[in-house]
């Protein structure tokens, strides 16, 4: 694992140049983020607001869960939840924002796996870990989409 990083600010992604960012593979992300189980940095608990970012009663949405406030309603700064943290100390890999991965997804392959090789103009890649916008129980290390950077 390389040096541990902390931003602590705010500072919006675009003023993060997309390649000068040593992504991490999906591998790479699915090793560093679980915690003992598996499947969390703070294992297998119920959803609570010290544990991440994620729709609670502070956002708008529908599937929003009322019962429960993360104090915030949009993302957070980095390092607002530390129970989240990893046992490398990654944190706010789940929740918060999605994770940009290295990979591409090649959409032609009847199994969608996901390439390391440059995406073509248009080509999709990997983000993990769910947001402010997902549901409690979908941040997961499992929780992937795909999008076309911009």
């Amino acid at each position: 694992m390389r040096k541990r990083s902390r931003h602590l600010g705010g500072a919006p992604t675009r003023a993060v140049r997309p390649d000068r960012i040593d992504w991490p593979s999906e591998a790479e992300w699915e090793y560093a983020v679980p915690g003992n189980d598996g499947c969390n940095p703070w294992g297998n608990q119920e959803g609570r607001g010290d544990l991440a970012n994620f729709a609670d009663c502070n956002t708008a949405f529908a599937w929003r869960d009322n019962e429960i406030s993360d104090g915030f309603a949009e993302s957070s700064p980095v390092g607002s939840f530390p129970l989240d943290a990893s046992p490398f100390g990654m944190e706010d890999m789940a929740g918060n924002v999605w994770e940009w991965c290295l990979d591409f997804i090649e959409s032609t392959v009847a199994h969608r796996r996901s390439t390391r090789a440059e995406g073509l103009p248009g080509a999709k890649r990997v983000y993990r870990g769910g947001s402010w916008k997902s549901r409690f129980n979908s941040l997961r290390t499992t929780t992937r989409g795909s999008n076309v950077p911009n």
